[in-house]
């Protein structure tokens, strides 16, 4: 449970509900050939809506916060094929020595 009371599933499901283009700024980032993190790029050029700024906070949530299991979000967040570089954060907490 995140600490404003928000689970991971719900806001997973927010997030979900509403990405509307961002399989299209997804595909924008794997064109690009310097090597700027994605929350980075994401920040700086896409445009400014409420899903931009849900996507960024998971990222940083995902990223920093011991206030949720990574094996149960990583499978979770596995079956979102729009959550790819979630996934990515999440596994690279769960085993960053292992690659």
């Amino acid at each position: 449970m995140m600490a404003s009371g928000i689970t991971l599933k719900s806001w997973v499901s927010v997030y979900t509900g509403r990405l509307g283009n961002a399989d299209v700024t997804d595909s924008e980032y794997r064109l690009r050939s310097d090597t700027q993190p994605y929350c980075v790029f994401l920040a700086e050029v896409a445009p400014k809506t409420p899903i931009k700024s849900i996507r960024l906070k998971l990222l940083l949530f995902l990223q920093g916060s011991p206030f949720f299991d990574l094996t149960a979000a990583a499978d979770r967040i596995a079956k979102l094929d729009l959550l790819k570089p979630e996934l990515a954060v999440i596994l690279g907490r769960v085993s960053p020595f292992s690659h």
